[in-house]
C-alpha cells in the first residue's frame, strides 16, 4: 500500500507523566491508529526540550487521513486525561517516500 498523504501533528506533553505517557502510546494509541482505515505506517517522534510529541502517520488516501484528523481533534477529553494537548494537526501530500 502507497502513502498518498499523511497527517503531522504537534502535541504538548507533561513530561512529569511520560512513563503514563509512553504506555499509553503502546498499548492504546499505536494499536488504535493501526486499525483506522487507509494507514500505512507511523511514527512518533519526542522533543523532550520543548515538551513535545511530534506523530506523523501515513495514509493510502486523502479521505483517510482527514478521517483521522478528525478523530484526533475530536479526542480532546482522551489526551487531557494522559496530560497531553493538541497543538496543530495537518494533513499533506506525501511526494516522495525513502526506505532502506
Amino acid at each position: 500500500m502507497t502513502a498518498t498523504h499523511a497527517t503531522v501533528a504537534t502535541f504538548a506533553l507533561d513530561l512529569s507523566r511520560e512513563e503514563q505517557n509512553g504506555r499509553a502510546l503502546r498499548e492504546f494509541i499505536i494499536p488504535g491508529v493501526r486499525r483506522h482505515a487507509g494507514f500505512v505506517s507511523g511514527s512518533w517522534l519526542l522533543d523532550r526540550d520543548a515538551g513535545q510529541s511530534i506523530a506523523v502517520v501515513t495514509f493510502s488516501s486523502r479521505e483517510a487521513a482527514e478521517s483521522f484528523r478528525v478523530d484526533v481533534e475530536g479526542n480532546e477529553e482522551g489526551r487531557s486525561a494522559q496530560g497531553i494537548a493538541l497543538i496543530d494537526i495537518r494533513v499533506l501530500e506525501v511526494t516522495a517516500t525513502a526506505a532502506p
